[in-house]
Protein backbone atom coordinates (compact mmCIF):
# COMPACT_ATOMS: atom_id res chain seq x y z
CA UNK A 1 0.00 0.00 0.00
CA UNK A 2 1.76 3.17 -0.98
CA UNK A 3 0.07 6.97 -0.99
CA UNK A 4 1.27 9.52 -3.52
CA UNK A 5 1.15 13.15 -3.17
CA UNK A 6 0.54 15.46 -6.43
CA UNK A 7 1.14 19.10 -6.78
CA UNK A 8 -2.22 19.98 -5.60
CA UNK A 9 -1.70 18.62 -2.37
CA UNK A 10 -4.41 15.41 -3.01
CA UNK A 11 -2.94 11.92 -2.09
CA UNK A 12 -3.36 8.83 -3.98
CA UNK A 13 -3.90 5.82 -1.99
CA UNK A 14 -2.24 2.78 -4.43
CA UNK A 15 -2.83 -0.99 -3.85
CA UNK A 16 -0.59 -3.54 -5.15
CA UNK A 17 -2.36 -6.98 -4.35
CA UNK A 18 0.20 -9.66 -3.69
CA UNK A 19 3.15 -7.71 -4.26
CA UNK A 20 5.98 -8.04 -2.00
CA UNK A 21 7.17 -4.78 -0.13
CA UNK A 22 10.46 -4.58 -2.45
CA UNK A 23 8.08 -5.07 -5.86
CA UNK A 24 6.28 -1.95 -4.15
CA UNK A 25 9.33 -0.36 -3.74
CA UNK A 26 10.04 -0.90 -7.59
CA UNK A 27 6.67 0.43 -9.10
CA UNK A 28 7.01 3.37 -6.68
CA UNK A 29 10.76 4.12 -7.60
CA UNK A 30 9.76 3.49 -11.25
CA UNK A 31 7.23 6.19 -11.18
CA UNK A 32 9.45 8.39 -9.47
CA UNK A 33 11.95 7.91 -11.80
CA UNK A 34 9.83 8.10 -14.97
CA UNK A 35 7.67 11.21 -14.22
CA UNK A 36 11.09 13.44 -13.66
CA UNK A 37 12.40 12.43 -16.63
CA UNK A 38 10.02 13.60 -18.84
CA UNK A 39 9.09 17.07 -18.35
CA UNK A 40 5.87 18.06 -19.32
CA UNK A 41 5.87 21.35 -21.81
CA UNK A 42 3.32 23.36 -21.69
CA UNK A 43 2.64 26.70 -22.60
CA UNK A 44 5.80 27.75 -23.61
CA UNK A 45 7.25 26.37 -19.66
CA UNK A 46 8.40 23.20 -19.06
CA UNK A 47 7.88 21.79 -16.20
CA UNK A 48 9.70 19.19 -14.50
CA UNK A 49 7.33 16.90 -12.18
CA UNK A 50 8.94 14.87 -8.77
CA UNK A 51 6.80 12.64 -6.76
CA UNK A 52 7.03 11.37 -2.85
CA UNK A 53 5.96 8.20 -2.35
CA UNK A 54 4.99 6.77 1.48
CA UNK A 55 4.77 2.33 1.33
CA UNK A 56 3.41 0.32 4.47
CA UNK A 57 3.50 -3.33 4.06
CA UNK A 58 -0.14 -5.08 4.95
CA UNK A 59 0.81 -8.24 7.31
CA UNK A 60 -1.06 -11.64 7.39
CA UNK A 61 -4.05 -10.95 9.63
CA UNK A 62 -3.99 -7.32 9.77
CA UNK A 63 -7.64 -6.18 9.55
CA UNK A 64 -6.67 -2.21 10.97
CA UNK A 65 -7.45 -0.18 7.80
CA UNK A 66 -6.33 2.63 9.45
CA UNK A 67 -3.37 1.97 10.82
CA UNK A 68 -2.37 0.58 7.45
CA UNK A 69 -2.86 4.04 5.76
CA UNK A 70 -1.32 5.54 9.14
CA UNK A 71 1.77 4.05 8.39
CA UNK A 72 1.90 5.09 4.68
CA UNK A 73 1.05 8.61 5.57
CA UNK A 74 3.83 8.74 8.02
CA UNK A 75 6.27 7.23 5.19
CA UNK A 76 4.79 9.85 3.04
CA UNK A 77 5.25 12.62 5.56
CA UNK A 78 8.76 11.48 5.80
CA UNK A 79 9.77 11.79 2.49
CA UNK A 80 8.72 15.49 2.51
CA UNK A 81 10.70 16.26 5.47
CA UNK A 82 13.74 14.37 3.66
CA UNK A 83 13.50 16.70 0.69
CA UNK A 84 10.90 15.10 -1.75
CA UNK A 85 11.25 13.29 -4.61
CA UNK A 86 11.90 9.72 -3.11
CA UNK A 87 10.94 6.67 -2.08
CA UNK A 88 10.46 5.87 1.82
CA UNK A 89 8.84 2.74 3.18
CA UNK A 90 7.74 2.36 7.26
CA UNK A 91 8.14 -1.12 8.71
CA UNK A 92 4.88 -3.14 9.25
CA UNK A 93 4.76 -2.47 12.63
CA UNK A 94 5.20 1.12 12.40
CA UNK A 95 8.18 2.01 13.51
CA UNK A 96 11.64 2.68 11.53
CA UNK A 97 11.89 3.83 8.04
CA UNK A 98 14.29 2.56 5.02
CA UNK A 99 15.42 4.30 2.42
CA UNK A 100 14.30 4.26 -1.22
CA UNK A 101 15.20 6.60 -3.89
CA UNK A 102 16.68 9.71 -4.57
CA UNK A 103 15.74 12.98 -2.67
CA UNK A 104 17.07 16.54 -2.40
CA UNK A 105 17.47 15.67 1.67
CA UNK A 106 19.96 13.37 3.76
CA UNK A 107 19.95 10.16 3.52
CA UNK A 108 18.82 8.52 6.62
CA UNK A 109 17.57 5.50 7.91
CA UNK A 110 16.12 5.27 11.52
Amino acid sequence: MGRFLPPTGEEFLVLLPETPLAGARRVAEMLRHDSEEHPVHWDDQTVVITASFGISEIVSGEENARAIIGRADAALYQAKQDGRNCVRVTAPAGVGYQVSGVGSGPAISH
